[in-house]
């Protein structure tokens, strides 16, 4: 999702309204401007968000980016010419990528 400079949210280059949730007391009044799909999002809800926001964070944070050792025998191997490309394990890797991504998004469209 993009937000473009007048606010609104864009969903594949289509402008879509956003609606806002206030609640007062046990009450609470939800305003939509969008015609299509707006959905309404609780003070609880958001402090869930930012609870499996921060847990991520900090599981990210202590996990290298990276694999420094790898990518030094990796660089030294190309320098030598020892580095073997393997068409059929990039084949086999693409594939299951993709798999994976057509699973995700199926299971994202069947909730």
């Amino acid at each position: 999702m993009k937000i473009d400079n007048s606010g609104k949210s864009l969903v594949n280059g289509q402008s879509v309204g956003t609606s806002r949730r206030v609640s007062v007391g046990n009450q609470s009044s939800a305003s939509s401007s969008a015609a299509t799909g707006s959905s309404s999002v609780s003070a609880n809800d958001i402090q869930i968000f930012s609870a499996k926001l921060k847990m991520l964070e900090t599981s990210m944070t202590s996990q290298p980016a990276f694999d420094a050792a790898r990518v030094e025998e990796i660089r030294d191997a190309i320098a030598n010419g020892k580095f073997k490309v393997r068409p059929d394990a990039i084949a086999d890797k693409l594939v299951e990528n993709v798999k994976q991504l057509l699973s995700k998004q199926n299971g994202e469209h069947n909730e």
